[in-house]
């Protein structure tokens, strides 16, 4: 018999074969849920005028305005409401924009500032049947995940590290992506159970990192000459399916 298991937050679907093979299961996209796809990122310092951010090592001043544009699919043209948020590293969030959305596209344009600091730009869509899909910004026409670095021109610290996908309830275990938008600087990590402190052993680094339900995972970034980032954290809480897709303790 086989039993498929639809996340209602993440767009995966788990397959296992209970009868034949009780040991193997199979992640896979889920066709149906919503996709995001980023378009352009613009910015206007203070007193200048509008540019294409092509460059996302960029430090940006102060009081720099963005629009960010990016476009949202549903095969079933179901599409139900959208947000905007940016996450800072200690996970503060600011809406930068909350709408509606219907159909099978559409294009969304928002423009905003931030306050100093790193800043992680994730959309979040819906449709009308629950699928939601979280989307954190990467290069545009690429995969890598990027940050919004809004300093004063003598700040030297590394870029928070952003991690893809972001802490979430999981049921199985997941490979999430690093990423340091500092040129040359290099990542740590340790994986703790969660609600632990991180220690005194870090791991550089090197490929996607295996990360297991109920597990909180540390990350911070160094380059030479420069001051080590803050430390970020992600918890992926074990979620239970036998419990209504409950978060267990």
């Amino acid at each position: 018999m086989r039993s498929l298991i639809f996340s209602e937050r993440w767009p995966t679907v788990d397959l296992a074969c209970s009868d034949v093979s009780p040991e193997v299961s199979v992640t896979f996209t889920d066709p149906q849920a919503p996709r995001v796809e980023w378009l352009e990122v613009n910015y206007k310092p203070p007193g200048g005028a509008w540019s294409s951010v092509s460059d996302f090592t960029t430090d940006f001043a102060p009081g720099t305005l963005f629009t960010a544009k990016f476009k949202l699919e549903d095969l079933n043209a179901d599409l139900s409401s959208c947000v905007l948020k940016a996450i800072g590293p200690d996970e503060t969030e600011t809406a930068l924009f909350v709408g509606g959305a219907s159909g099978e596209i559409e294009l969304i344009s928002a423009e905003f500032r931030l306050d100093e600091g790193d800043w992680t730009i994730v959309a979040r869509v819906a449709d009308r049947t629950h699928r939601v899909t979280e989307a954190v910004l990467t290069e545009i026409g690429g995969s890598t995940p990027v940050a919004l670095r809004i300093r004063d021109g003598t700040s030297s610290l590394v870029a928070n590290p952003v991690a893809v996908p972001r802490g979430h309830p999981i049921n199985q275990p997941i490979l999430v992506t690093l990423a340091c938008s500092t040129l040359g600087a290099t990542i740590e990590f340790q994986r703790v159970p969660v609600g632990g402190a991180a220690g005194e052993a870090w791991s550089p680094y090197m490929e996607p990192v295996t990360v297991f339900p109920n597990s909180s995972l540390y990350a911070r970034a160094r380059a030479p000459g420069m001051t080590t980032s803050p430390m970020v954290k992600h918890e992926y809480r074990l979620l239970d399916l036998e419990r209504g897709g409950r978060i267990s303790d």
